[in-house]
């Protein structure tokens, strides 16, 4: 196993055997976010009591339309986790991270924070 701290996003390789999964993560000061490439699977983590939602969505790059759009949305349960399979296919597609916290349904401003761009295939 080995890790990378990148502009504050972390990504981790496991490897065992001939399979490999490949975590990413982000986060904004409320909560973090990890996507684990193997099972696509996505995490989102409120770690703090302060009344703001942390949610998150995987982006999928669009080619055709040169734009980023989400494919899938977690929330995190307050002070909690919760664990959401986001299906990316094809599995190569270009994705990222999109973590935000919410008051009654209104963005906080500032809290928008994106992973680097990564492949979703395991």
């Amino acid at each position: 196993m080995f890790g990378a701290l990148v502009g504050g996003v972390a990504m981790v390789v496991v490897m065992a055997g001939t399979a490999h999964a490949t975590e990413f993560r982000t986060d904004n000061g409320y909560g973090h976010a990890i996507f684990l490439t193997d099972g696509d699977k996505l995490s989102v983590c409120d770690t703090r009591t302060d009344g703001v939602k942390v949610r998150a969505s995987i982006q999928k790059w669009y080619e055709a339309t040169s734009s980023w759009q989400a494919i899938g949305v977690n929330d995190a349960p307050a002070s909690a986790c919760d664990s959401k399979v986001i299906d990316v296919e094809p599995d190569s597609s270009l994705v990222r991270i999109h973590i935000w916290g919410e008051i009654d349904g209104n963005k906080v401003a500032g809290s928008d924070n994106y992973s680097m761009e990564f492949h979703a295939n395991p």
